[in-house]
């Protein structure tokens, strides 16, 4: 049983990496899955600047919560550095069970900025690929995907980990001894 389950894994982590880069796991904690459903609306609220413009399915029933967020990203390089600059959205998926949770964060898109008078220079899809896979139109700079690939990748890793972080800490807090 532990092999299938293994090669279940395995055969799901393949497909993940043909598309978009994933986070995923499962948390253990002490809490009911009403206790962490509550708690992880707190936590929405506390770390976006607007909670209700970022959660876009909030489903009591199946204890399911679905946010698009994003942050902030400032680019490597000396040449378009300020097109390349902007922000990364992402997806956050919640499924809460008694006593654990699942977590998947996903949909990794790059979007540049305007600036003095230029396009965006956007990335866009996030793979798992070790040199950005996307074509970019003749006359790109070659530099700027290939010096920002890997750096947007540490950023996307730095703040999985601090919004995983303020999540396992706030879903598991008790809120009943106010």
């Amino acid at each position: 049983m532990k092999n299938i389950l293994l090669a279940f894994v395995l055969l799901s982590m393949s497909f993940i990496s043909q598309n978009g880069l994933v986070y995923t796991g499962i948390i253990e904690t002490k809490q009911t899955k009403e206790v962490m459903y509550k708690n992880a609306l707190l936590w929405f609220s506390s770390t976006f600047k607007n909670a209700k413009d970022v959660i876009e399915l909030q489903d009591k029933e199946n204890y399911t919560i679905v946010g698009k967020g994003n942050f902030p990203y400032t680019s490597v390089g000396f040449f378009a550095r300020a097109t390349a600059s902007g922000h990364i959205d992402f997806t956050l998926k919640l499924f809460f069970k008694d006593y654990k949770f699942k977590y998947e964060f996903s949909d990794f898109y790059h979007f540049g900025s305007y600036a003095d008078g230029y396009e965006p220079f956007n990335i866009g899809l996030i793979t798992t690929d070790a040199i950005c896979p996307h074509k970019f139109p003749d006359g790109t700079i070659k530099s700027i995907p290939e010096k920002n690939w890997p750096n947007i990748k540490s950023i996307i890793e730095s703040n999985v980990s601090m919004f995983l972080d303020g999540l396992k800490n706030d879903i598991q807090k008790n809120n009943d001894n106010w």
